[in-house]
């Protein structure tokens, strides 16, 4: 109607869970859009199952996107994205995969390759958030699982498509856990990643991911923990790490 495509609300009920959303473009010279997602309790494997094989991961998927944008192109709209993209893994499974074309996914990938020899980890909870100001992503991530806990934090530039972020992974021992920080930096598509050493500086940059105690701030959770129930969050695998 007058140049103004909306979609509100659409609801889906797939893969044991259920999408809602809204979405609105408005034409011009230069268009403008927004959309909007809530989706709970999703199950990851049965929607990334093809055929017999495994799915690179599984596990209950709540998501929450709030996204404004202008332009034409993919490229424009993402360089003036405004908002937040939250996502929480509970109950999970990675399996390794090098056919993992999305960013959250590939960094899971990335676990693989520092610190963990199995084909298949077991994970309690995972977590990203980011907070997008002008095509820039403020990003926090939190993982934990029987064998390993990942927590990191960074700044993703959707307009240059560049990212500089910091992980630390912290493989559990019987006696002594082990730390191992990875530093990601360059092309959003094919970033540096590599393994760094605990100088002053990496420490003194990393307050939350170097933390003693396996907690989440609640700014990690961001819009997930504004939009979820104070009751269905109590019986999260998730909750008892957030530290209010």
């Amino acid at each position: 109607h007058g140049g103004k495509l909306k979609i509100a609300p659409a609801k889906f009920i797939m893969s044991g869970g259920h999408v809602l959303l809204n979405a609105q473009i408005n034409s011009g010279p230069k268009p403008e859009s927004s959309l909007s997602i809530r989706s709970k309790d999703l199950k990851l494997g049965a929607l990334l199952q093809q055929g017999q094989s495994k799915p690179p991961i599984e596990g209950d998927l709540d998501m929450v996107i709030n996204l404004t944008g202008k332009g034409r192109s993919a490229h424009e709209i993402a360089s003036s994205f405004n908002g937040d993209v939250a996502l929480m893994l509970e109950n999970g499974k990675i399996r390794k995969r090098r056919q993992l074309d999305f960013l959250f996914l590939s960094m899971l990938d990335w676990l693989f390759s520092y610190g963990i020899s199995d084909n298949e980890m077991k994970i309690s909870c995972a977590m990203v958030n980011n907070k997008i100001v002008n095509g820039i992503a403020s990003s926090m991530l939190f993982i934990d699982g029987p064998k390993l806990t990942a927590r990191g934090k960074g700044t993703i530039n959707l307009n240059q498509e560049t990212i500089g972020a910091l992980v630390n992974m912290e493989q559990k021992k019987l006696f002594f856990n082990n730390h191992v920080p990875i530093q990601l930096s360059g092309s959003l598509v094919d970033p540096d990643v590599r393994v760094v050493s605990l100088t002053h500086q990496v420490l003194k940059a990393g307050g939350y991911i170097f933390a003693p105690a396996v907690t989440i701030p609640i700014e990690v959770l961001g819009t997930l923990w504004d939009t979820m129930d104070k009751e269905n969050n109590e019986k999260s695998t998730c909750h008892k790490h957030i530290v209010h």
